[in-house]
């Protein structure tokens, strides 16, 4: 069985509905992992709420249970370990034009399977990208970060990349979860501090506009704030995925800019 974590109960997979800048590129994720499946739940609530799908007090989810049909037709693409091949293909999707022919690859498999990165190790993998442990990419700066990944202890994670691929999914059933935070005060404001000025950067390259104004502006919008409330779980997403998270709030009307 395989478990999918969402805001809502997921019966019918779209990949229209999901974002592009997640581990191994837009796809339907899963896990073999319900406690795994039940972390994802946060991310997937304040991405609704930014998007004005639910209700601000809504703190709970649902876990989907899918068991896979036949996939012997499906171009399967599996990480055995969490080595550096798995390293940069996760890099490359979660933040951009960091190993772009990565991406490239990583567009022709139907399925791709590999380790997560969880609460523990979350603030490592976003040491690695922001150049805390040395340029990514570089031998050395990748075995320091595999090894403090623990990476036998991490658990799956499944994506479903195409619609071939979610004809091979059976839903089951769900069932409504919560869950709390755990990482610790510090290690946590570390990772935001971090993801901050990487998804400042990625957002100045983009558009050219004075990094202090985007500062200002994000950190009070609705996604910034989001980002430092420890029980969101947005931190756990990479810098990519919250500029995308960002730029829909945006697109929306709801960025409220304090007085300056």
């Amino acid at each position: 069985m395989l478990y999918h974590g969402s805001y809502c109960e997921v019966q019918h997979p779209l990949l229209e509905k999901c974002a592009k800048h997640k581990d191994f590129g837009k796809g339907f994720y899963l896990t073999s992992s319900k406690s795994q499946a039940i972390k994802f739940l946060n991310i997937s609530i304040i991405k609704a709420l930014s998007s004005g799908l639910i209700d601000d007090m809504q703190n709970y989810g649902y876990v989907s249970v899918f068991q896979v049909e036949d996939i012997e037709d499906l171009l399967v693409k599996a990480f055995r370990d969490a080595d550096q091949e798995w390293l940069h293909c996760v890099a490359a999707h979660i933040k951009r034009k960091l190993f772009p022919d990565i991406v490239k690859k990583m567009a022709d498999y139907d399925i791709v399977v590999g380790k997560i990165a969880d609460d523990a190790t979350n603030a490592t993998l976003t040491a690695y990208l922001s150049g805390v442990f040395g340029e990514a990419g570089e031998e050395k700066t990748d075995e320091f970060c595999i090894s403090r990944l623990l990476p036998n202890k991490l658990k799956d994670q499944y994506c479903f990349k195409t619609e071939k691929a979610l004809k091979a999914l059976r839903f089951v059933g769900c069932e409504k979860n919560m869950h709390e935070e755990t990482i610790s005060k510090d290690r946590l404001a570390y990772t935001i501090d971090l993801l901050v000025t990487m998804v400042v950067e990625e957002i100045a390259e983009n558009t050219g506009r004075d990094p202090k104004v985007i500062l200002n502006e994000f950190i009070n919008s609705k996604t910034g704030t989001a980002l430092y409330n420890a029980s969101s779980k947005l931190w756990c997403a990479g810098p990519s995925y919250i500029v995308e998270l960002y730029n829909n709030e945006k697109a929306r009307g709801d960025t409220m800019t304090a007085q300056v």
